[in-house]
């Protein structure tokens, strides 16, 4: 298995009927936030939780900070193959295909200062299908 990893993790969007119950039975706050129901662990991260049931991974968009979305875009795009599901003005939605889990940019605006960022998130996938990051062995590794 081949991973990437990216950072300032913005959060998470998980479909699960049963997530908001389990929750509120073990006493963990929920919040709203634009009409979705939002989980904050104890570490801060968010997970927005869409009352569905999954066809699959429920885990359905990692959303990550970014400077520049036009570079950004540019980077996912031409070099690691994804495709342009949704783009505004701020914000770009890719993935590889509607099946599987995305990846949402947001452009904040202003320069990610790593040394104050936080989360990491891990891109993983059998390394047959390297193909897709083919241009970028040198910031990836093999678990």
């Amino acid at each position: 298995m081949t991973c990437c990893s990216f950072i300032l993790l913005k959060g998470l969007t998980i479909h699960s009927t049963s997530i908001i119950e389990k929750a509120k039975q073990l006493g963990y706050p929920v919040a709203q936030e634009n009409g979705t129901d939002v989980l904050t662990c104890p570490d801060g991260y968010k997970f927005k939780i869409v009352n569905q049931a999954s066809d699959g991974c429920p885990v359905k968009k990692y959303s990550l900070a970014c400077s520049d979305l036009t570079k950004s875009c540019d980077f996912w795009t031409r070099l690691v193959g994804m495709s342009v599901m949704k783009q505004e003005e701020k914000l770009a939605v890719l993935g590889f295909s509607e099946k599987q889990c995305q990846l949402e940019l947001v452009d904040i605006g202003a320069p990610i200062d790593h040394a104050t960022a936080f989360g990491r998130v891990a891109f993983g996938f059998p390394g047959k299908e390297k193909r897709y990051c083919r241009n970028l062995d040198t910031a990836m590794y093999t678990l």
